[in-house]
């Protein structure tokens, strides 16, 4: 399953439907939503207890290092970069990783135990 964010996903749409490609894809919510906070949670518990392997991934790794997790009133986190004190870093890569950790826990019936990897 492949995560996406709904913002101009009809141009890719189009574009896979012109190649003739169907992927298994699924909207995901950004921002603060009930989809991202328990992925940002899975993602946060991954790195803490050592499960996250991205086998030194510099680009992943500046990503996370850009990413702020802020939280709304209701205590619910997002991934914010405009309060970096890294400055104007991209987090796309953090953000991508969140999602794909979310989904895969979404559909995956079972708990895997080991380590999660992120290329």
């Amino acid at each position: 399953m492949i995560a996406y964010d709904r913002w101009r996903i009809e141009d890719l749409k189009h574009d896979l439907a012109e190649l003739d490609l169907e992927l298994p894809i699924e909207p995901f919510g950004q921002g603060h939503s009930k989809v991202m906070a328990p992925a940002i949670e899975y993602f946060t518990e991954c790195c803490v207890t050592g499960r996250l392997r991205h086998g030194g991934n510099p680009a992943l790794t500046a990503s996370v290092l850009s990413a702020v997790v802020v939280s709304d009133r209701a205590g619910n986190p997002m991934l914010d970069k405009s309060r970096s004190r890294r400055g104007v870093g991209r987090i796309d890569g953090a953000v991508a990783c969140v999602m794909a950790l979310g989904t895969a826990r979404r559909f995956v019936t079972e708990y895997v135990d080991g380590p999660v990897v992120a290329a």
